[in-house]
């Protein structure tokens, strides 16, 4: 038995490895509640690799950002290059600090 906070569940391994919740404090799942949990899980965690990779490609987009502004673009420049107004633009980035 396994314990996340206060949820108690069971843990069972399935022909492909993979790991699926079959109790919840004491008592047996049915299938259909297993395969829901199984696949909320999965949700999750595709979720956080979205986030993840959502945050690494804002970082560029912030860096790439700061190279133009320190090359001396303008606002307008960069707020065509990422389809957005020169307004949008230096308000999303303007108080980024060259690096």
């Amino acid at each position: 038995m396994h314990t996340r906070g206060r949820a108690m569940f069971e843990l069972a391994t399935d022909d492909a490895g993979g790991a699926r919740v079959v109790a919840l404090h004491g008592r047996a799942l049915p299938a259909d509640l297993t395969q829901a949990l199984t696949a909320a899980r999965e949700a999750a965690d595709d979720e956080r690799q979205a986030l993840a990779s959502a945050s690494a490609a804002a970082a560029r987009v912030r860096s790439s950002v700061q190279e133009l502004r320190a090359g001396g673009a303008s606002w307008t420049v960069i707020g065509h290059a990422l389809g957005i107004t020169r307004g949008a633009a230096q308000k999303r980035y303007g108080d980024d600090r060259l690096l």
